[in-house]
């Protein structure tokens, strides 16, 4: 590792502010069904404020039941079930196999600083500093720092967590490459900022999902695309058409929706996401 200066950096000022409430309004112009377009946003626009190479936003859960076998173990028993790339960074598949990959070295070498830290510090909305945690001479000599960090061409990584409920988390992770400087203090307190200004966003990301307290199992893709047009309003007959399939295969993914959400009808999951 090349010895870089690190400096707490120059506090938040009111133009840093600016853009952080110039976020929050342009994320309002997105409806709930459009979370996850918001979200991009938010990953494009924090990743240019924090000149970031990549980031990503990650659907963290406990004690839900998956809809596939595909899980990435997080930290005490929190499992990444999705994830949001930011435009113009790493692909959804790249991110997937970066996390498995840092899933299966984790299982090996044990948990990572960041993962400590963010269980220590659960329950409420905080951002992760690495150097925070430990100097350069301590990360250096860390399993996570020489066979993931390196090998992913990553200098420096900023983690922010959103806690949704007691059994999911809203996260973001943002990277700069070796050859940018380190995270500073001031970029810290900027995504602790903006993450704590959009709760409503990390809930209804979650809600997207079935990652919420009453709901058992996680939603699967598709049942995500029946969800929003059954929210919309459209007929049983009009959505089928809509994703071009069949009304009986159409009719198994709404009842499998109803029964994830622990609601009996349209008019009960309606009513659920209206108290998001």
């Amino acid at each position: 590792m090349n010895p870089k200066p690190h400096h707490s950096g120059p506090c938040i000022c009111a133009d840093d502010v600016e853009q952080i409430v110039q976020l929050w309004h342009d994320l309002h112009k997105f409806t709930a069904l459009q979370a996850d377009e918001a979200m991009e946003m938010f990953l494009g626009r924090m990743g240019e404020i924090l000149h970031s190479c990549c980031g990503y936003w990650v659907a963290a859960a406990s004690g839900k039941e998956l809809a596939s076998s595909m899980k990435t173990d997080l930290y005490d028993g929190y499992e990444a079930v999705d994830f949001i790339a930011m435009p113009g960074g790493l692909s959804h598949q790249e991110v997937d196999d970066r996390q498995a990959m840092y899933s299966q070295l984790s299982i090996k070498h044990g948990v990572c600083p960041i993962a400590v830290a963010s269980v220590a510090s659960r329950g409420e909305t905080r951002a992760i500093l690495r150097h925070d945690l430990m100097n350069d001479e301590e990360w250096e000599r860390e399993w996570v720092y020489q066979k993931f960090y390196q090998v992913n061409d990553i200098g420096d990584r900023l983690v922010a967590l959103y806690p949704v409920d007691s059994q999911s988390e809203s996260c973001v992770v943002f990277d700069r490459k070796v050859d940018q400087d380190y995270y500073e203090a001031r970029d810290r307190e900027l995504l602790k900022l903006a993450m704590a200004g959009v709760g409503q966003l990390h809930r209804e990301l979650m809600l997207l999902r079935g990652g919420v307290d009453n709901t058992s199992r996680l939603l699967t893709p598709r049942e995500r695309d029946v969800l929003k047009l059954i929210l919309t309003g459209d007929t049983e007959k009009e959505i089928a058409e809509h994703l071009g399939m069949g009304r009986s295969t159409l009719h198994h993914h709404v009842i499998a929706i109803y029964r994830k959400y622990n609601v009996r009808n349209r008019a009960g999951l309606q009513a659920l996401w209206g108290r998001y």
